[in-house]
């Protein structure tokens, strides 16, 4: 897995969406139909990737834990050991500090989104991104390792909800529904930024 995100790592092209240059042509509220299961909020992505994140942290942990039960751990171990501890620590804490738009006056997607194999992404046809939020680049990629081409159109602010947050059109490419991985690059206004990985299961 680690060589097939590396090809796509170097192999990308990439959609991205500068929010700043955006002239907010879709802020016609009546354009904009907002229902349960047409629009991808990018914040329920990451969380995706938090959860796993921190999934696969506690089995680091509950391993050597138990190893330590049998032996002393060498320095390496105890290392790895502290470092997936720490790592925890900071997936929780990005983890709770998304901004949560469930609830409020749009409700969640339908579960279990945003696993690809029980979610189709093709059916989303709105984006939402925090507000603070200046470019975000998505990319989704078939088990064949080819690009699923992807639409984002111009962000604007929603004030419906009440909270920081913006909008966009969004279409992806029909695809088989098994296998799809999501990449996606967001870049803040204060220059803080993240990268990561949504695997289809």
């Amino acid at each position: 897995m680690k060589s097939k995100l590396l090809l796509i790592v170097f192999s990308s092209v990439i959609i991205s969406s500068c929010i700043k240059d955006f002239t907010g042509t879709i802020t016609d509220k009546e354009e904009i139909e907002i229902t349960s299961d047409n629009y991808l909020y990018e914040g329920d992505l990451y969380r995706e990737y938090l959860t796993v994140e921190i999934q696969n942290n506690n089995t680091i942990i509950e391993a050597l834990e138990k190893l330590s039960l049998a032996r002393q751990l060498n320095e390496i171990e105890k290392e790895e050991l502290n470092n997936a501890k720490d790592n925890i620590l900071s997936l929780k804490d990005d983890f709770d500090n998304i901004i949560d738009i469930v609830g409020l006056r749009i409700p969640k997607p339908k579960p279990p989104c945003p696993n690809p194999t029980n979610c189709d992404y093709f059916n989303f046809q709105n984006l939402f991104i925090s507000g603070n939020a200046e470019m975000i680049n998505i990319e989704a990629y078939n088990t064949s390792d080819k690009l699923v081409p992807i639409e984002i159109g111009e962000f604007s602010p929603y004030p419906d909800l009440g909270i920081p947050v913006q909008v966009s059109s969004f279409k992806i490419e029909s695809y088989k529904q098994t296998g799809l991985l999501i990449k996606v690059h967001v870049i803040n206004e204060d220059g803080t930024e993240r990268s990561y990985f949504v695997e289809g299961r």
